[in-house]
């Protein structure tokens, strides 16, 4: 892929497992690629490079998803592709969350989708393309 061909993909979850796969996978393939996770930066599994952007910040908090486009947008010329990736799991029986567990489950899973897709979708459709991606678990098939 030339550099007047790249394309920018926007990855939460990206500082260890799936996210940091996807994230070396679209690095090799030629992608500007949006890293982000709560410490993306202090993780130390991503390094800042001139097609990755590191981006620390919780997908629950409305600012990030908007931050996240802002900073494909300003470094990268757009967005292509979205990866929603982030997400947590809480090693209980669902009947024994504390209110904080379960509002932590969904602002990530939930909210962190909408909050994150929204301004991605925004700049795609003045682009008149893009696509999203959404990893999800097998937890919800068998809660």
């Amino acid at each position: 892929m030339n550099q007047a061909t790249k394309r920018t993909v926007i990855i939460t979850g990206a500082s260890s497992g799936i996210g940091l796969g996807l994230t070396a996978a679209f690095l090799r393939e030629g992608y500007k690629v949006v890293a982000n996770a709560r410490s993306a930066s202090k993780a130390g599994t991503l390094e800042e490079t001139a097609d990755l952007a590191v981006v620390d910040g919780d997908v629950a908090v409305p600012e990030t998803g908007e931050r996240l486009t802002q900073v494909a947008i300003e470094r990268f010329g757009g967005v292509d592709v979205l990866i929603n990736n982030a997400g947590i799991f809480v090693p209980r029986a669902f009947t024994d969350y504390s209110q904080e567990e379960f509002e932590r489950v969904v602002g990530t899973n939930l909210a962190g989708f909408f909050y994150v897709t929204q301004p991605a979708l925004r700049q795609m459709v003045k682009q008149g393309r893009g696509h999203v991606l959404t990893i999800s678990t097998t937890l919800v098939e068998q809660p």
